[in-house]
């Protein structure tokens, strides 16, 4: 598949060298930030004409379950063969390129929650300017909680970080704390620390439309972080890199690799090595967290446990098994965590729930 339209990539790349070749002080900022400004304009010119061709062919699936993870990777690594693993899904398996032509969905069930697991095709160099499908199988990562990465050659994780990077997938990465205030008028303000390029940025607002405004950057962001945020068509997701075929390497070989990728997780599908480790390490990435209900005078449920996803309170539980909940349904609320002082004690609305809390709730009525 060729690009999207050549003419606008190849004016991208020329803006692209011209940055790179303009010095950078204070006299070339706005000029900086100018330029920065049609790059964002031809890119999301880019944006609105692949998603005139994306199809119905499966890439874009509705979240399903307490939390979706994506797999992604280079065709033939195991993708298939680890979905049928994980879950009861049937994802066609063979040892040739492109098994996968759709993205096959399946769900894995582990500590009471349920995975959204999507086996996405093989993606290619490239990928990310539309070659074998590419732009949209990543399309699909924009509604991903998880990406996992599977490999098995090292070699191939760079590829993959540049062709996710390139689609907006910020992987392990947390959204900058940049605030936006538009104004009527005052013109663009923008406080921060002072290493940071205010005029490229005010010249990069204004190429953007807009005018009017003050901006807050907390802390320590770069110019391209800023950009980012700006856009508004980036993602922010954790991933976990997997490592298959694991029973074809050696001992020295294992321990290379470790000293390359710290966080890395070993498997083989073929010899099913690994994969409850594999398991636990998506529930953790996850931020995955179980409550348990009591209701008082009653014992324990054990069998239904509520999943939450990240930080997550005692008013969110609240307003999730009553809808219109509001402050005053509630008398008061106990919690009963294992091996703490609590045990039982009265909390409020704001107070925090971990994994494996038991939550005693006492409503008005």
């Amino acid at each position: 598949m060729h690009p999207i339209n050549p003419k606008i990539e190849e004016k991208i790349e020329e803006i692209k060298k011209e940055i790179t070749h303009t010095q950078k002080n204070k006299a070339t900022e706005k000029h900086l930030g100018l330029l920065t400004g049609k790059i964002a304009k031809l890119r999301c010119e880019l944006e609105k004409r692949a998603s005139k061709k994306l199809d119905s062919e499966g890439f874009m699936l509705k979240k399903a379950g307490d939390a979706t993870v994506c797999f992604v990777g280079f065709p033939s690594v195991g993708k298939s063969s680890l979905l049928n693993e994980l879950t009861n899904a049937n994802s066609k398996v063979g040892d040739y390129d492109f098994t996968t032509l759709l993205a096959i969905p399946g769900m894995m069930k582990y500590n009471g929650a349920q995975i959204q697991l999507i086996d996405l095709p093989g993606i290619i160099v490239d990928a990310s300017t539309g070659k074998g499908k590419g732009k949209k199988v990543l399309s699909a990562l924009h509604n991903a909680d998880l990406v996992l990465i599977l490999l098995d050659k090292i070699s191939q994780l760079q590829q993959i970080q540049k062709e996710l990077y390139n689609v907006g997938v910020r992987i392990n990465e947390k959204a900058p704390p940049i605030f936006f205030f538009k104004k009527a008028s005052k013109g663009v303000n923008i406080l921060t620390d002072k290493s940071f390029p205010v005029e490229r940025a005010k010249e990069f607002l204004r190429s953007q439309g807009w005018y009017n405004g003050d901006v807050l950057i907390c802390g320590l962001v770069s110019f391209d972080q800023f950009t980012d945020v700006f856009s508004r068509n980036k993602v922010y997701v954790p991933s976990i890199v997997v490592f298959n075929k694991d029973d074809l390497l050696s001992g020295k070989e294992k321990s290379k690799i470790k000293a390359e990728i710290q966080e890395i997780v070993f498997i083989s599908t073929k010899n099913k090595q690994g994969l409850d480790n594999l398991k636990q390490k998506i529930f953790e990435k996850l931020e995955l967290k179980r409550l348990l209900l009591k209701k008082p005078n009653s014992e324990i449920d054990f069998e239904n446990p509520l999943i939450f996803q990240g930080r997550t309170n005692v008013f969110d539980v609240c307003e999730q098994i009553r809808r219109g909940f509001k402050e005053e349904d509630i008398r008061f609320a106990r919690i009963f965590r294992k091996d703490s002082r609590y045990n039982g004690q009265k909390i409020g609305l704001d107070f925090e729930i971990f994994d494996k809390d038991v939550l005693e709730l006492h409503f008005r009525y």
